[in-house]
């Protein structure tokens, strides 16, 4: 918890850009669950997997260097309100 705006829209910016990044790359794992009967599909969905950690943590990370660099200005915590929630 803090007290500090900044932080807190550091802190939303990159909640909300891990699940974004994580919710695409999780779409790709239909295609896993569909090969999943043969040995390729079990590689798929393992690597499939794995990537989507990957990538919601990348994007999770690009997304609050991009605030912080571009949008520091702008209070996304009060924009949506969510500052009201975070008390």
């Amino acid at each position: 918890m803090t007290d500090n705006v900044q932080q807190k829209n550091e802190i939303l910016v990159a909640n909300v850009g891990g699940f974004v990044g994580g919710t695409l790359y999780g779409g790709a794992t239909t295609l896993a669950v569909m090969l999943m009967a043969t040995p390729i599909g079990w590689v798929a969905a393992l690597v499939i997997g794995v990537g989507s950690v990957l990538t919601a943590a990348l994007v999770s990370y690009g997304a609050k260097n991009l605030y912080t660099t571009y949008l520091n200005h702008i209070d996304i915590t009060k924009i949506t309100k969510v500052d009201q929630l975070c008390r």
